[in-house]
């Protein structure tokens, strides 16, 4: 007889041969049950899926995929026509846009199908408890037409409920539309008809209801064909393996790092007015984490623009710098070097995570900086799937809810979809993982497409996390307005100073109070380092409002420097159209980006033309000058802020005012001199290739 090493039988103990082969037996013998069984199951989804039911609800819903396009006009990709660049990139981006479009159908048949498979087996609970004919004896006409019928009712149920949770998204292709299109949206979904029309909806959900039940009951008596002994060790394998599964949780839950903190959350409220926290009539919750935070109530916005703001916010350095400062930035601008805020995070230690909706497409292309980005895509590519998509509005009933924008990314870029309810939701989430980091990084891009409330309530929802989880006395909540209103014409406008700059810490830091002093939106990221314990980076040009003492002369008469946006429009120049400088069409700004495919930017020739002809702010203490460059000359304003309060009297006619604007033009030019390659010429800022060029 063999042995091994260890002076044992080669082969084993003989009972546990036995065991092995009286299993292998068991197994053999039960193997024609679980092959019948999933023979069973695929020939019963097979049989459900080619019913009368599943093909009138393909043909139905492969019908109303066609019908969409012609019902929905196409969409303006933007407010203005972008020219023969972005056909150029739309043209390119064709062939992905058409496999796009087959996966909406293929998605749209396969919903169809789904819808009438539930039908089918809704039809089945009623006939067998309901006294109503078996259907099958029907004439088959009548019984076609009787499913059309109920499989409108139930897509006209949820088309309805959409209609009124999304009513903008369904306006072109219904209530803008001749009738009955717009007695759609009109009547049954917002008018008299609504509440009757709520019952069509409750009954659509009754119908799903009733398929899924007997759905579970087929399940059952499918399960229960099966030996007891075969269900009996179904049942004690699925039960140790949730077991197992629980177990491996427990012990990686066990073993990962407990959170030590510092965190910080950073709340970004496009819009978002100081006003809005001083009443708290529409935000609640966000009035309250106020009055218990430190409030800077007038956050200037260098450009009230997401791209340029956002980029502020990660950089601590303003658009003269940074060099983004319209909404389409050249790739080459849109890098983050080793000393922004998110990779001084990440050398930190922490854990960088960044969630936004439609309109933090920004965010998406500094992902590179971050560990985790969920953000849009308005891409050229992006805006044709999301331009699709708000085209198929007899899909979209189905595709809400925060599966959906998990599932189908292009539902993000939807500003009609974007719901402050389901980012806050997503944040909740992220905080869940995030909690078994040492410590993290969250920020979240509201914008008021969905009401300022609702972004009040999502805010509410992320800070009720933090308590949930036992985050909030480790973790520093900030709320930051990156404007207050997207009207950047005027950099003097009063909208400029109402975005506010909450700091709330943990344990009540810093002490609660409300600073009216102008701050600018530089200071924001040297400020979030300042609270995590860290040093602000050097090449950032803020400080730290919470080393800054508001009652000290210096932080009352520090700078402050804003100005215009880019003009779409020569009307949006606050100039008389006789002094204006002229500029050309949008459509004749933009190329193609090379840096960055898909993407359009401004031409840097029209660029710098551009930029020279933006109007500027600059405030030192009680004083403001406004500079106005015109065809023939530059006009300074200027402004006594503590006998003007409101900037209603242009002092730059007097003497005194005179000689205040020719002082004051020394700091605003050296302001200005964070751009490199410009100077100042008979008072005009202007790029030193312009100057070369004309010599």
């Amino acid at each position: 007889m063999d042995h091994d090493g260890a002076g044992r039988p080669a082969g084993g103990s003989p009972m546990i041969n036995r065991r092995w082969i009286r299993l292998l037996a068991w197994v053999r013998r039960e193997r024609r049950w679980f092959v019948a069984g999933g023979l069973d199951v695929v020939e019963t989804t097979r049989r459900s899926v080619l019913s009368v039911e599943g093909r009138i609800g393909m043909a139905l819903f492969a019908g109303l995929c066609l019908v969409s396009p012609l019902q929905a006009p196409a969409p303006r990709p933007f407010p203005f026509d972008p020219g023969p660049a972005f056909a150029r990139l739309a043209a390119d981006a064709a062939a992905g846009e058409w496999m796009f479009r087959l996966e909406v159908l293929g998605f749209t048949l396969a919903l169809g199908a789904l819808l009438g498979v539930f039908l089918r087996n809704a039809w089945d609970l009623a006939e067998e408890f309901a006294p109503i004919p078996p259907r099958r004896a029907w004439d088959r006409r009548l019984r076609w037409g009787v499913t059309g019928a109920v499989l409108v009712f139930l897509h006209g149920g949820f088309l309805l409920s959409a209609m009124r949770a999304a009513p903008d998204l369904y306006a072109p292709a219904f209530k803008d539309r001749a009738w009955p299109l717009r007695w759609v949206q009109t009547v049954m979904a917002e008018g008299f008809f609504s509440w009757p029309c709520r019952l069509m909806t409750l009954g659509a959900y009754a119908i799903i209801g009733a398929g899924t039940a007997q759905m579970a009951r087929r399940f059952r008596r499918w399960f229960g064909s099966f030996p007891l002994r075969t269900r009996l060790a179904c049942g004690v394998m699925g039960a140790g393996s949730v077991f197992l599964l629980m177990g491996l949780w427990g012990v990686f839950r066990f073993h990962l790092p407990r959170n030590e903190g510092p965190n910080a959350v950073v709340l970004i409220v496009e819009g978002l007015r100081s006003e809005d926290l001083k009443a708290g009539e529409r935000t609640p919750f966000l009035a309250a984490l106020s009055r218990r935070g430190r409030v800077f109530a007038s956050c200037v916005p260098t450009i009230p623009r997401s791209e340029p703001a956002l980029m502020t916010l990660l950089t601590g350095r303003s658009p003269l710098s940074h060099g983004v400062r319209d909404a389409f930035p050249a790739g080459g601008d849109v890098r983050l070097d080793a000393d922004s805020l998110p990779e001084r995070l990440r050398r930190a230690g922490f854990q960088t995570a960044v969630l936004a909706g439609d309109g933090g497409d920004f965010l998406g292309r500094v992902s590179s900086s971050f560990d985790r980005v969920r953000a849009p895509d308005l891409s050229v590519p992006g805006i044709l799937r999301r331009d699709t998509l708000r085209r198929a509005v007899h899909l979209l009933p189905y595709l809400r809810g925060r599966w959906a924008r998990t599932f189908v990314p292009a539902l993000r870029a939807v500003p009609e979809l974007n719901e402050p309810r389901l980012l806050g939701r997503e944040a909740e989430g992220w905080l869940r993982q995030l909690r078994f980091e040492r410590r993290f990084f969250l920020a979240v891009h509201f914008t008021l497409g969905g009401g300022l409330a609702a972004v009040d309530r999502g805010a509410d929802g992320i800070l009720r996390a933090l308590e949930d989880l036992d985050l909030d006395d480790r973790t520093w909540v900030f709320v930051w307005s990156p404007f207050a209103s997207e009207d950047g014409r005027d950099p003097a406008s009063p909208s400029r100073f109402s975005a506010p700059f909450v700091v709330a810490g943990p344990v009540g830091r810093p002490a609660p109070r409300w600073v009216r002093a102008p701050v600018r939106d530089v200071d924001a990221a040297p400020t979030i380092l300042s609270a995590l314990g860290l040093l602000p980076s050097e090449s950032m040009e803020g400080l730290s409002l919470l080393e800054a003492d508001p009652d000290t002369p210096a932080f009352a008469s520090r700078g402050v420097y804003a100005e215009s946006d880019l003009w779409m429009d020569p009307d949006d120049n606050p100039l008389p159209a006789d002094v204006r400088p002229s500029f050309g069409a949008a459509s004749s700004w933009l190329e193609e980006d090379p840096e960055a495919p898909g993407r359009l930017r401004v031409r840097p020739s029209a660029a710098d033309a551009l930029s020279a002809i933006r109007h500027r702010l600059f405030q030192t203490g009680n004083e403001r000058i406004v500079y106005r460059p015109g065809r023939f000359r530059v006009v300074f304003q200027y402004y006594d802020l503590l006998a003007d309060p409101r900037a209603a009297r242009d002092l730059a006619g007097t003497r005194a005012g005179q000689d205040r604007v020719r002082d004051l033009k020394e700091p605003f030019f050296q302001e200005l001199r964070r751009e490199t390659g410009w100077r100042p010429q008979n008072d005009y800022w202007i790029p030193e290739a312009l100057m070369r060029d004309k010599q």
